[in-house]
């Protein structure tokens, strides 16, 4: 289950997984989309257009989606699943399963890629899977976001990327040349799938390392002093932390409850980043003070 954000709160839960499919094209969320100018009619019953104002409609059943500015740059959806597919197939990956959910009649859309051929054991049962997540409007409630990160399938919980541990990604407004900022990042995704049996190797390290009274005051120290605004999350996330710093428990356990927090329990998707960053950064320092080498940025 995934969950969307309007207006700072968090909508019904989407089901992302529900119903998968080999690619997004084609899919429910593959509609042919327009857009015209806005006209409007004057008291005197003429028509007059208004040539900074367009409106982007679905094509198949002539809804209305926006009104935006003539300087929104309108890339469809199937562009967006088109272009995310070929870097997939770029990276060598044939094996795919995507599942996607529109609201709003089509305004919003929300997307997750999972390859089973990307996977990574990181303790018993206890298994990565690559994924990349993808979220987009054309009512600009939200810019274009993608993310790839990483699906764990011990808890549902999907990791996306961020501080450099398993991947990255990028936001971008409907403004310029959109689809050629687009394909500029294909490279980059291309090389994150490519190495992340690698990143998730790195990871597999973390649940060999204990959760003792050191990493508890590192990571509790850094959240505090080196990320303003964590204070309240960090006093959250603490209480789940503290009392468990025992050779039974790992860092990697630790990150776990930290990232099942930003990406669970926060109110907004803009919340839920910057947690989720702050938490890999933390983690991230912890590590590359044990094993500067071995650094993941």
């Amino acid at each position: 289950m995934s969950t969307m954000v309007e207006n700072g709160k968090v909508s019904e839960p989407v089901n992302l997984t529900g119903s998968l499919t080999t690619s997004l094209v084609g899919s429910v969320a593959d509609f042919p989309v327009g857009r015209s100018l806005v006209t409007f009619k004057k008291e005197d019953g003429s028509v007059q257009e208004w040539p900074e104002r367009n409106v982007i409609y679905r094509a198949d059943n002539c809804k209305e989606l926006a009104v935006v500015s003539d300087r929104y740059s309108l890339v469809s959806n199937n562009q967006c699943f088109e272009l995310i597919e070929s870097a997939i197939q770029g990276a060598g990956i044939q094996d795919v399963r995507a599942g996607v959910a529109i609201l709003s009649g089509g305004r919003k859309f929300r997307a997750l890629y999972i390859l089973p051929e990307s996977t990574y054991e990181i303790g018993p049962n206890d298994v990565l899977c690559c994924t990349i997540l993808v979220t987009g409007s054309y009512d600009g409630s939200t810019r274009l976001i993608m993310e790839v990160g990483a699906y764990r399938f011990a808890c549902t919980n999907l990791m996306t990327g961020g501080g450099g541990i398993l991947g990255g990604g990028f936001r971008v407004l409907h403004k310029g040349n959109l689809e050629k900022e687009i394909e500029q990042v294909t490279p980059m995704v291309e090389e994150i799938l490519t190495t992340f049996p690698e990143r998730a190797a790195r990871l597999a390290e973390w649940n060999e390392i204990p959760w003792g009274h050191d990493a508890y005051g590192f990571v509790m120290s850094t959240l505090e002093d080196d990320h303003p605004g964590m204070k309240r999350h960090a006093k959250i996330l603490g209480e789940r932390w503290d009392g468990k710093p025992e050779d039974s428990n790992s860092l990697w356990w630790a990150y776990n409850e930290g990232t099942n927090y930003s990406t669970h329990e926060t109110k907004s998707v803009g919340v839920a980043y910057r947690v989720g960053d702050a938490i890999n950064r933390s983690f991230l320092s912890y590590y590359g003070a044990l094993a500067p080498a071995d650094n993941l940025n």
